[in-house]
């Protein structure tokens, strides 16, 4: 697996046979990211800075919890919250385990507390 940072919380992960692309970001930011083509995109949360999927052609759209199993990639996505105050502040957040290739990565997005022993046990 090829994994490369591309700037904020977006990562592009490719693998042989497929590519994901996490939280990719609007140019308003102020960084400059390049049209992508992934299988996938997951989303964290839905603030413009992390959820921009127009920087991606025609991906399938990962947005929230669950398990999913597209182009080979298996994407297990867990309930979080991106604040200490279990979302009441900034909203939740997803965090993303992608594996590709036999290879686990684990995307926090924009995770704004610890993870409790539950959260810590599912990843």
């Amino acid at each position: 697996m090829d994994v490369t940072w591309l700037g904020h919380g977006c990562f592009r992960l490719r693998g042989r046979n497929a590519a994901v692309v996490t939280d990719p970001y609007p140019p308003a930011i102020g960084l400059k990211l390049q049209r992508l083509d992934a299988d996938l995109v997951t989303i964290s949360h839905e603030h413009e800075n992390h959820s921009y999927v127009q920087a991606i052609r025609e991906p399938y759209e990962i947005r929230g919890p669950g398990e999913y199993e597209v182009a080979g990639v298996s994407v297990i996505g867990v309930p979080t919250y991106h604040d200490a105050e279990k979302g009441a502040k900034h909203g939740r957040n997803t965090v993303y385990l992608i594996e590709i290739d036999d290879i686990r990565v684990c995307h926090l997005g924009d995770l704004g507390h610890s993870l409790d022993d539950a959260e810590a046990e599912t990843l």
